[in-house]
């Protein structure tokens, strides 16, 4: 048995007996050989080993020397995922992952759970930030494993993302506070029978009649609060 790391299963030992004039097997007339482990073999540790014979028809009871062997502590692999995006006011925080040795991915390994530490800048370097990173710019993040009972300590790669600012498209040019900024206008004028819409001044009847000059300017009104467009425009008659 020799020494070996972590594997998150048993470490099972060999053992063979030897015949007069025969070669070595795993069992000697019939009769296997029994694997005492002590302290168990699983975890990471110290252990000793003892093989033992029972003795068959033609030979007696035997036991091999102990043999002690360690199991190390595994190195698991630790990634870290930052995409960034377009700023919001809010944090952009990270996504660590313990990948252990069976293969499975997780949050946390043995109930340890990697922290992340952010720096500022396209490396890791330099004074760490508070937390995760809410201004527009570039950042750097790495996610660090502190070791279990049967894990090592571990560090992910270094992770460079960004906050971008915020783009202005012609859409936004169209919004209510653009619209407030628009001239809405009003017709003033003589005769009350003025029709809206209608900006003749001076007309003839049918009967080739005058009708009343009216007096009409146009001005520009306050801006409406939250307008969706441009009909809201009045004319009015004073």
């Amino acid at each position: 048995m020799t020494a070996g790391s972590f594997k998150g299963s048993a470490c099972k030992a060999s053992a063979t007996v030897g015949r007069l004039g025969g070669p070595a097997t795993a069992s000697l007339e019939g009769v296997s050989l029994k694997l005492t482990y002590y302290a168990g073999a699983a975890a990471v540790g110290t252990y000793t080993l003892v093989a033992s014979f029972k003795g068959s028809t033609d030979y007696a009871a035997a036991q091999s020397t102990a043999v002690t062997f360690t199991i190390s502590q595994a190195t698991p692999t630790v990634t870290v995922t930052d995409a960034g995006g377009t700023y919001n006011g809010k944090a952009f925080p990270a996504t660590a992952k313990v990948v252990a040795v069976t293969g499975t991915a997780g949050p946390s390994l043995e109930k340890i759970a990697p922290t992340l530490t952010y720096y500022a800048g396209p490396s890791a370097s330099g004074t760490p930030l508070a937390g995760a990173p809410t201004a527009v710019g570039t950042y750097t993040v790495v996610a660090s494993f502190a070791g279990s009972t049967d894990y090592a300590a571990a560090t992910s790669k270094p992770v460079t993302f960004k906050i971008k600012p915020v783009v202005k498209t012609s859409a936004d040019k169209t919004s209510a506070a653009a619209v407030n900024d628009a001239a809405l206008l009003e017709v003033v004028g003589q005769p009350a029978s003025f029709q809206p819409g209608s900006f003749t001044t001076k007309g003839s009847g049918s009967q080739g009649s005058s009708q009343p000059e009216t007096q009409a300017r146009v001005r520009p009104l306050a801006p409406l609060a939250g307008a969706s467009g441009f009909s809201r425009a009045r004319n009015r008659l004073a």
